[in-house]
């Protein structure tokens, strides 16, 4: 429990610098650049997930001498894709599809993204929490510091959260041991099992940040703006534990498959975050309106009702995130792609039906993903806990 303290810790620093500086942040940009900023992470999440494919999952499955290796093809892998990025950044100015520098932006902060996560990945997966943390804290210190100093250009949100990856990366970067054509090689030889994490990992992020994309398109961005702000905000606990819990949680998953661990160690974490997720509910379904007006100055009135209806979807989600990496680790790879696409075919019907019926409020669109996805997610949880415990059969020790 140490280590989660600790890793909690670590990123409850780096969420109340990001909340801290919200009301500034909210007073210096406009409700519509928030929904701007809500879209670039999305597209940079998805993006991120391109870059790397994935492939610093497959530090999950391997053995510890094996592990550096993959860290090293892994960040090969995602500056080789970053140059088919740049690429597609130039057709999209040649295209006039979107603004260069915004485009630029989104794939700077892309591959920080894809990079920041390989790294988090590795220092888990041997047990380096304290980096981890560290890295964590200071990544969340520096964005919205970042973004105020860059309040007098451009898109300035968008370039905050870019560059503070960087910022972070350049005191854990690690020599590569291998060129990047020996790392591509090493990662197609696993390519089927990539492929499967590559895409679900893909849809999942998408699924994501759907909410935010869809009510951009189906209603405007400064609707898609309240949403955003209720992610940062709501995502402020939900991350302290989430990220807490499902770090330290990697190498005990890899441990209790290869037998060195009970299932007692799996289910104490689970039990403290399910009570977190009821905590969150609870908290944010009573809040009155003049505290988020209070909090967030004026023209956020009516967030409230956005902070009600997302709370139990950041809830589940929350558990779901801890869950996530017994399918990797049980080699369970088509069931976590199973899921994703359920999810996501679920959200599109959802966002077409609304738009073919275009009078209903975003609301009541709002609630209805809502409620389909967490239901979906709790079923993720299930049939994460039931691989635990249908591999605790055969074990000779006591749970």
């Amino acid at each position: 429990m140490r280590s989660i303290i600790y890793l909690m810790m670590t990123s409850l620093i780096g969420q109340v610098a990001a909340l801290a500086f919200t009301p500034l942040l909210s007073r210096i940009y406009s409700v519509s650049e928030f929904g701007m900023l809500g879209l670039a992470v999305s597209i940079g999440g998805m993006a991120g997930i391109i870059l790397s494919a994935k492939s610093e999952m497959l530090m999950l499955r391997e053995e510890s001498e094996d592990v550096n290796q993959y860290y090293s093809d892994s960040v090969n892998f995602c500056f080789l894709m970053s140059g088919f990025g740049l690429v597609v950044v130039f057709a999209i100015s040649l295209l006039e599809l979107a603004e260069v520098y915004l485009s630029l932006m989104v794939l700077f902060g892309a591959l920080g993204t894809a990079i920041f996560s390989v790294t988090r990945v590795y220092l888990n997966v041997k047990s380096q929490f304290r980096k981890s943390g560290a890295i964590n804290a200071a990544r969340g210190a520096c964005q919205p510091v970042i973004q105020i100093l860059l309040s007098d250009i451009t898109f300035g949100l968008v370039a905050g959260w870019a560059f503070s990856f960087y910022v972070v990366l350049m005191f854990v970067a690690r020599k590569a041991r291998r060129t990047i054509f020996q790392s591509i090689k090493a990662i197609f030889s696993k390519v089927s099992i990539v492929s499967k994490i590559f895409v679900s990992a893909l849809i999942s992020e998408f699924t994501v940040g759907f909410i935010i994309i869809s009510c951009m398109i189906l209603y405007s961005s400064q609707m898609s703006g309240y949403v955003v702000m209720v992610y940062r905000v709501l995502g402020f606990p939900v991350m302290i534990i989430s990220r807490a819990i499902a770090d330290y949680m990697l190498p005990k998953y890899k441990g209790y498959y290869l037998g060195r661990n009970s299932l007692a160690e799996m289910f104490l974490p689970f039990s403290f975050a399910l009570t977190a997720a009821l905590l969150i509910v609870a908290v944010f379904s009573f809040v009155p309106q003049h505290w988020y007006t209070l909090f967030l100055g004026e023209g956020w009135e009516g967030v409230s009702t956005f902070f009600i209806v997302l709370a139990p979807f950041f809830a589940v989600r929350l558990l779901s995130i801890i869950a996530s990496p017994i399918y990797l680790v049980f080699h369970k790879e088509g069931l976590y792609l199973l899921f994703s696409v359920v999810l996501l075919v679920g959200f599109l019907t959802i966002a077409i039906w609304f738009y073919i019926d275009s009078d209903r409020e975003m609301y009541e669109y709002i609630k209805s993903i809502v409620i389909y996805g967490a239901l979906c997610y709790t079923l993720y949880v299930a049939g994460g806990v039931a691989l635990l415990v249908k591999k605790l059969k055969g074990r000779k020790f006591p749970c």
